[in-house]
């Protein structure tokens, strides 16, 4: 089995080595230490050795192993120490190796993941510690988790939160704890100018925003006012304290309502994009000057007006994100550099808007920002895990983005050029890669059930719906428009393809051993899509079943059961109201 990430050079010499039960070692940083014994058996008297060496030549996440008898372990600093065991962990799970001698590093210095916790799911403590874990065996450096709701414990806000049952500033605390004893860095996440729709539902709040002509509720802050300003500082000032990092994911995505009501005289007069960079200054001072930190932000806004992009203040880092294959990284990133900006780039895991994800999307939308990133000297990558639709997708639906998007950052083997992403079958990356994602899966997450491929196929029903949806399935697109009385895309005769398909690989999740890990959430979703496929097609031929009704009433239960055992209760009623919308309709 290949190691993965694939490491950057190995060397192999022909002599067999078995793994001894025990080992003596000695390591002068006790997070190493910790880590090497969740796999190995120390004794002091054992005869095989694991010896630990410095090189200051060689860079923080660097490492030399050298596998024989012996054991030796070579880097400039624990971190780099820390990768090594994380690759020897692999080798010794087969029990017995070639003598090797295997030198790595990264290709992207940060390398991340950002979990949605404000649009449905708020995880457990202990979810977010396997998700750590899992970060850490594939070589992660950099862990966000997503605030734009009242899920965390802000003390000027305590009122407001109550109901959300949220993060308390002390699991910060572990999970941060949690995250540097595996060498991963927790960076706060904090929308500040879009996506504040919660906050502005306060009565208080709401002259912060930006007045609609509708009537409905605005989800974007007024920055034209000081009072929205002194808002996120306040927010800023709450949530700070309890993050080491240098770094802030300040947000400012997607505000709708720039540009209406109380903004729409300046927006005019100035044009929007400079009415947006005004602000997007203020908060980069805020951060750099008050909280002493390397703000990141969402640069949607900044590249609908390009011409803005020269006035940046460059003590930034620009989060470019898009989350569909054919997304222009390598354009956009080449446009980024020449104008000296620092940036990461964002693809995402393709599960959201989705019931199990858009798998063959998500390889080339990872690929292709791995690509921009190392060819334009981008300074991370940034995995994104978003909640869109009331989070339906259990976790599990993203372990093979995750698996897939440490391979892409971590080692890059396609030769690099400056040219375009193009759209092909597949890449000579990705044609070997693919194998080594499903073999490591199904030996390091599902103990070693042979689940990855059938997952694979699982994430790929959305082939059938023969239209596409941007950053969506369509069925869980067409079910929304149907529980809001919109007209739909997809016809009943993709319904039943996707039933059919579905039902088979159903199948071959029951024929599967019942203490498979996950494998009720697998098969909970694969039943969803069934579900929601039979429902679309019932309206559409404008046909009552009860049966289905019953069918999907007790889908809520098993969803609501294991929604339980990862999340707190707070959020399973979004997707829960959803089906008893449905259940009402049959």
């Amino acid at each position: 089995m290949e190691i993965l990430p694939q490491v950057q050079n190995q060397e192999w010499f022909g002599k067999k080595i078995a793994f001894a039960n025990e080992y003596a070692f000695e390591v002068a940083d006790k997070k190493v230490e910790n880590y090497l014994r969740t796999f190995l058996n120390y004794s002091a008297d054992a005869k095989q050795k694991i010896i630990f060496n410095a090189d200051a030549s060689l860079k923080k996440e660097e490492y030399v192993l050298e596998v024989d008898e012996n054991i030796l372990i070579v880097s400039s600093c624990a971190e780099g120490a820390f990768r090594a065991v994380s690759t020897l962990k692999q080798l010794v799970r087969f029990k017995e190796t070639e003598k090797q001698k295997i030198h790595d590093y990264p290709m992207i210095k940060e390398r991340g993941i950002m979990i949605d916790i404000s649009r449905g799911k708020v995880p457990l403590k202990e979810t977010l510690f396997k998700l750590v874990d899992i970060m850490a065996d594939l070589k992660y450096n950099q862990l966000q988790l997503y605030l734009e709701n009242l899920v965390f414990e802000y003390d000027h806000f305590a009122e407001y939160c109550k109901d959300m049952m949220p993060i308390t500033k002390e699991e910060i605390i572990e999970i941060k704890k949690y995250c540097e004893d595996r060498f991963i860095e927790l960076v706060p996440n904090q929308n500040g100018l879009g996506h504040m729709g919660e906050w502005l539902k306060k009565e208080e709040l709401k002259p912060l925003g930006i007045t609609r002509e509708d009537g409905k509720n605005s989800s974007t802050l007024n920055p034209l006012k000081k009072e929205s300003l002194e808002l996120v500082d306040t927010i800023y000032g709450d949530l700070l304290p309890y993050f080491d990092s240098e770094f802030f994911n300040v947000g400012l995505d997607e505000p709708i309502e720039l540009g209406m009501g109380e903004t729409k005289d300046a927006c005019e007069k100035y044009g929007k994009g400079k009415v947006y960079l005004d602000y997007l200054n203020r908060i980069i001072e805020l951060s750099n000057e008050k909280y002493n930190k390397i703000p990141m932000f969402w640069d949607d806004i900044v590249f609908s007006h390009p011409e803005s992009i020269k006035d940046i203040n460059p003590n930034c880092i620009v989060l470019d994100w898009g989350y569909e294959e054919e997304f222009p990284f390598m354009e956009r990133c080449g446009f980024l550099k020449k104008h000296g900006l620092k940036f990461y780039t964002c693809p995402g895991t393709s599960s959201w808007g989705s019931y199990t994800g858009r798998f063959e999307n998500m390889v080339y939308n990872i690929e292709s920002a791995a690509k921009a990133c190392i060819v334009h000297k981008g300074e991370g990558m940034l995995l994104t895990d978003w909640g869109n639709g009331g989070h339906p997708q259990f976790t599990v639906m993203s372990f093979l983005s995750y698996i897939y998007g440490a391979c892409c950052s971590w080692n890059y083997k396609v030769p690099l050029a400056l040219e375009p992403f193009t759209h092909t079958p597949y890449s000579k990356m990705n044609r070997n890669i693919l194998k080594y994602v499903i073999d490591y899966a199904d030996e390091f997450l599902f103990d070693g059930n042979k689940v990855g491929a059938i997952l694979r196929k699982l994430c790929n029903y959305y082939i059938l719906e023969n239209c596409s949806i941007w950053d969506s399935t369509v069925l869980l697109d067409d079910l929304s428009r149907i529980l809001n009385g919109k007209e739909t895309f997809i016809e009943p005769v993709s319904c039943l393809q996707i039933v059919d398909y579905m039902q088979n690989i159903k199948k071959e999740l029951l024929a599967l051993n019942k203490k498979t890990p996950y494998i009720e959430e697998i098969i909970c979703n694969c039943h969803m899509v069934i579900l929601t496929a039979k429902f679309i097609e019932c309206i559409l031929n404008e046909r009552k079943d009860t049966e289905l009704k019953e069918e999907i009433l007790k889908l809520k239960a098993e969803f609501l059961r294991l929604w339980k055992k990862e999340n707190r209760a707070v959020g399973s009623e979004i997707f829960a109201g959803k089906l008893d919308k449905m259940a009402e309709m049959l």
